[in-house]
């Protein structure tokens, strides 16, 4: 994999990964297929702030589940 298409990847993702993983994410992105980067590129990632507040505040209704 380009080195050059991951770190495009992990800059407009970065508020989705914690920044300690990015080392480990960075291995992982290296060994996949071109197939494989464009289905996790095409993928549409949650906010966890988001996640999280609505799980505080109407996590007893099971909401935060049908978002996940």
């Amino acid at each position: 994999m380009d080195q050059q298409k991951i770190d495009l990847f992990l800059m407009t993702n970065k508020d989705y990964f914690p920044s300690e993983k990015f080392v480990f994410l960075k291995e992982k992105l290296k060994n996949i297929t071109e197939e494989q980067f464009t289905m996790i590129s095409a993928m549409e990632f949650k906010n966890p702030t988001t996640i999280l507040i609505i799980s505080l505040l109407l996590g007893s209704l099971g909401i935060d589940r049908f978002m996940l």
